[in-house]
Parts: structure tokens; sequence; C-alpha cells
């Protein structure tokens, strides 16, 4: 018999504590021995089921392309409060308010061309259950 040395310490509800003590008196084993054999399911298996496993570098590019959306439309919003400002101001003529527009609207595209390219991606990682490792 195989010497298990190493604690592995998890949160679960009373209801998942029901349900893995029925499915491991069902299988005639421990519930220790069910976290391990289902610790060595296969990747394939835990995805047909729509679970997401995330790593950290996984988990980091997505904040560091969150954080990217963040930025662009800070700027946009940014860019349209100077060109408040300066019609409050009557600081600018038509032609530098159509300027400042067009740089806005230029920066809004490119965010919505960023955000189109993985919002489907995104939605579905969030419409999953998430597994962190």
């Amino acid at each position: 018999m195989e010497r298990f040395d190493r604690r592995l310490h998890v949160r679960v509800s009373a209801s998942d504590i029901e349900r893995a003590q029925t499915l491991a008196g069902t299988l005639d084993i421990t519930t220790s021995a069910l976290v391990r054999l289902l610790l060595q399911l296969p990747a394939k298996d835990v995805a047909a089921r729509r679970h997401v496993v995330l790593d950290l570098a996984c988990a980091n590019r997505l904040y560091r392309e969150l954080n990217q959306w963040g930025y662009q439309q800070n700027q946009a919003a940014h860019a349209l409060n100077r060109i408040a400002y300066y019609l409050r101001r009557e600081a600018m003529d038509a032609s530098d308010v159509l300027e400042e527009l067009a740089s806005v609207e230029r920066q809004l595209e490119r965010l919505r061309e960023r955000a189109d390219e993985i919002a489907v991606p995104v939605r579905k990682v969030a419409e999953s259950r998430l597994l962190f490792l």
C-alpha cells in the first residue's frame, strides 16, 4: 500500500461533502482516494463538462488585457473631458472640436477592435465553472 504523507486542505460546502461521501461510498473507496482519483482525470474530460482551468500565466494575461481596455476607456474619457473644458471656456473652435472628437473615435475604435478579438472567449470563460491552478 502506498503511503501518502502530504495533505491537501480544501474548503467545501456541506452539500459538496455529502456528494463526495456518497460517491466514495458508491465506489467503495475513501473520500481521500476519491479526491486522488479526481485529480487524475484527463483535461479533455474536465473540459467536456465546461470547466475552465486557469493557470497563473493565463490569469495574468487576462488581467493585462482587461487593464488595457480600462486604460483605453480612461484615455477616451480624458479626451472628452478636455474637449468639454475648452468648450466651456470658449477656447476651441469647431475645427478643433472635430479634430479632438476624431481622435477620441480612433481610440474607441481601437478599443472595440481589441474587445471584439477576445469577447467571445472571455464570455465562454465567464459562463464556465472555473478551476484555478
